[in-house]
């Protein structure tokens, strides 16, 4: 993985587009190596205006990343997660989940023991670049952890 990571934010909602703006209004992170993924990519224009790459196709978005931020809705993890899975590979890809309720050892069960696996909590002022945000992972993936910690430490 390079310096500054490619990554695809899977569901682009609320959560998701702030997190993409702060990514994007930090200077760290370019719009242009930020895919952004939701069912209804039509309706994220503005952001296409700004330069974030938008894909419809999770499995398509995946596969020119370095870190998959999931975004979704709980009720909507383990078919994401199962869909992802078969494009994610061990020591390249790293996922993160903000996603409430959902542990790190429900992730591996879907992406494999292999995938680094990050859970991170951040709250509301993710907004504005003013968060604090707890992150999670095992021993192993301590690397992962870092890569975490580089990117939300761009939003608060």
């Amino acid at each position: 993985m390079s310096d500054t990571p490619r990554i695809a934010i899977i569901g682009a909602g609320n959560i998701g587009v702030a997190i993409a703006s702060g990514l994007a209004d930090s200077g760290r992170f370019r719009p242009e190596h930020i895919t952004l993924t939701r069912r209804r990519v039509e309706l994220l224009g503005e952001l296409k205006a700004r330069g974030f790459v938008l894909e419809p196709d999770n499995r398509l978005a995946v596969k020119s990343a370095d870190v998959i931020l999931v975004a979704v809705e709980p009720q909507h993890m383990d078919h994401v997660l199962e869909e992802i899975a078969p494009d994610l590979t061990p020591g390249r890809h790293t996922v993160i989940s903000v996603v409430t309720g959902v542990g790190t050892r429900q992730i591996k069960s879907k992406v494999g023991d292999g995938v680094a696996v990050v859970r991170a909590m951040p709250n509301t002022a993710i907004a504005v670049r003013e968060s604090m945000t707890c992150l999670a992972s095992d021993a192993r993936d301590a690397s992962a952890l870092e890569v975490a910690k580089s990117i939300f430490e761009t939003v608060g």
